[in-house]
């Protein structure tokens, strides 16, 4: 899949879309994927990617990284 210019597919790994209801002044609810490895490693943290103002999930230096990490087994959630 192309998303925003970048090939978003990370297969073999497995990606699925997420939401987290966060109240502080107002309800507000964060968006996210994570990426589960296809030959995850016991005792691997979740690792947190997080892109500054000007990118996105799918930003290529993101999924450079998500990609790294999960061929290393650990899960990803960008």
């Amino acid at each position: 899949m192309l998303l925003g210019g970048y090939a978003a597919n990370l297969a073999p790994h497995t990606s699925e879309r997420m939401c987290f209801a966060w109240r502080f002044a107002a309800v507000t609810i964060l968006v996210g994927m994570l990426d589960r490895p296809v030959a995850p490693q016991a005792n691997r943290p979740l690792v947190i990617l997080v892109h500054g103002l000007t990118g996105c999930e799918n930003s290529s230096h993101v999924l450079n990284g998500a990609r790294h990490l999960l061929d290393l087994g650990y899960r990803v959630l960008r």
